[in-house]
């Protein structure tokens, strides 16, 4: 009966985090999405492409586009498909690592409920219902890294090279993972060499033939990926030219100035994390836990593995490039950050235990605490009036600090003095999680609301009916489509809402040919 009921419930998570993706969809903008879709066709067509865009050789995410393409059709609505599927593996992978661990109570626990963060995250709700390339780079890593937590003697050194190489072909950036990955190499060759069995968690260490199969075929699989291009295109380096290329646009840093550089490699991200619902919720508990000497020294001895992790991400995000010809970082933007978000959730959620069982402790510790919940809790009010597109997320951190607050305010006695409603209410706000849950999900129906009211889609969609019907559209032997962005450097934008064997690229010079009233 036991085995019963967690089928069902595995099946009625999967249905859930589906109507969420299906709720979340917002169609697909006349931008990246649909420069995937259209080399996604052309591969399913026989067309190799001709250029070292990403958008065409980002396989571990165009290949599975195609696949789709070619079963179901090319309407949009099943073009998230991939994307749905790969944040239903990444919220299970999480899960499943929680399973199998054989950690303290405070881990066990706080695997279910960074799973819980994870399904509920309005980033990542965004993106499962969106044609994004970032889901199918997350899910892969993450699931790569979890067997390196589970350290299971039966772990399969091949799937995870495997795993990070589909990573990998889906987005070039998990090479962030890196250092991470090489000091937790070091850490585990010298336990193995001294007879330690701790390498960051309490398990035995991973055997040396799982990292003689890891190397092994991560050595195979790459020359095989810069063999294939140099027996195609005469040079293994190909691919890597489009990534030599400047990000230019209004998000670039790519000739600004020294001061604009400066901001952003010291307080901009800081604040953009802030401002996101989808991380600033989070970073909440763990700010609070790395003000307190006392709690940093016990999430770092519990949870060594999760600090470094996200820290050195976080390092790699603040500081890195995302060009080779200079220094370019990273725009500010959430699909740019999200490998950054599975284990910050794993660490809001132990952070958020390693609180509630420290409020014994001293009233200085208790004061530390306070001052920075109330200065999260102010800076989230006034943020909007610098940031009132981000009011959502800045509102959402408000919250979550007053949630800290109340539950801080509560062990001091406070609670006690409310009458038996208030006593009742305080009780039920303040439960484990909530003071996180309750802000996320309040976060991601806000940004739900924000979709459905925005009518950039719909625009789009006349825009095109209006093509079609114009002479531009028609007289090309009954073909029709679409547009070529000049901001995406005369690539065929592709609507597959239409016969997708009837789609022929008209080229527009600049947005401002756009028929009249659009913008």
């Amino acid at each position: 009966m036991g085995g019963v009921f967690r089928k069902h419930t595995a099946v009625l998570c999967w249905l859930l985090l589906a109507l969420w993706a299906a709720l979340f969809y917002h169609g697909i903008a006349l931008s990246d999405e649909y420069l995937y879709a259209f080399n996604a066709r052309e591969w399913l067509n026989g067309h190799w492409p001709q250029t070292p865009s990403p958008f065409a050789h980002r396989i571990g995410f165009v290949w599975p586009l195609a696949v789709v393409m070619y079963l179901f059709g090319g309407a949009p609505r099943l073009l998230i498909l991939p994307a749905g599927l790969a944040f239903v593996w990444l919220v299970w992978s999480v899960v499943r690592a929680g399973r199998s661990s054989g950690a303290g109570d405070l881990l066990s626990r706080s695997f279910p409920a960074a799973a819980g963060l994870l399904a509920l995250n309005p980033a990542l709700l965004y993106h499962a219902a969106d044609v994004s390339h970032d889901m199918l780079m997350v899910a892969p890593a993450t699931a790569a890294v979890m067997m390196l937590w589970k350290q299971r003697q039966g772990a399969s050194g091949a799937l995870f090279s495997l795993l990070l190489f589909w990573a990998f072909l889906s987005k070039e950036s998990v090479v962030y993972l890196l250092p991470f990955l090489l000091w937790f190499f070091a850490q585990s060759l010298r336990s193995e060499a001294g007879g330690s069995s701790d390498v960051w968690r309490p398990d035995s260490a991973l055997p040396g033939r799982f990292w003689l199969w890891a190397i092994g075929t991560g050595v195979f699989l790459g020359l095989l990926y810069f063999g294939m291009y140099a027996w195609w295109k005469g040079d293994p380096l190909y691919r890597f030219a489009g990534m030599a290329e400047h990000n230019l646009g209004p998000y670039s840093y790519h000739g600004k100035s020294l001061s604009e550089k400066l901001l952003r490699l010291s307080i901009y991200p800081f604040v953009f994390l802030l401002r996101s619902p989808g991380f600033g919720v989070l970073l909440v508990p763990v700010l609070g836990v790395l003000a307190e000497p006392g709690l940093r020294r016990q999430l770092w001895s519990k949870a060594r593995f999760f600090v470094v992790w996200f820290f050195s991400l976080l390092a790699m995000h603040w500081f890195g490039s995302s060009s080779l010809q200079e220094w370019n970082p990273l725009t500010l933007d959430e699909r740019m950050w999200l490998l950054l978000l599975p284990p910050l959730s794993l660490l809001a959620a132990q952070s958020e235990g390693l609180l509630r069982a420290d409020f014994h402790t001293s009233q200085g510790r208790r004061f530390r605490l306070l001052l920075l919940w109330w200065v999260l809790f102010l800076a989230g009010l006034a943020g909007p009036a610098a940031y009132p597109e981000k009011l959502a997320g800045l509102w959402a951190v408000s919250l979550t600090a007053l949630g800290y607050l109340l539950l801080t305010y509560g062990h001091l006695g406070f609670g006690e003095k409310l009458p038996k409603a208030g006593q009742w209410l305080w009780r039920e706000l303040t439960r484990p999680y909530f003071v996180l849950v309750f802000p996320l999900l309040l976060a991601a129906l806000w940004s739900l609301v924000s979709l459905k009211r925005n009518d950039t889609f719909s625009r789009e969609r006349a825009l095109l009916q209006q093509l079609v019907a114009s002479e531009e559209g028609v007289g090309r032997e009954g073909k029709i489509l679409i547009i070529t962005d000049s901001l995406l450097v005369d690539k065929p934008l592709a609507h597959f809402d239409f016969d997708s064997g009837r789609m022929e690229a008209v080229e527009w010079a600049y947005w401002g040919d756009f028929p009249q009233g659009y913008s």
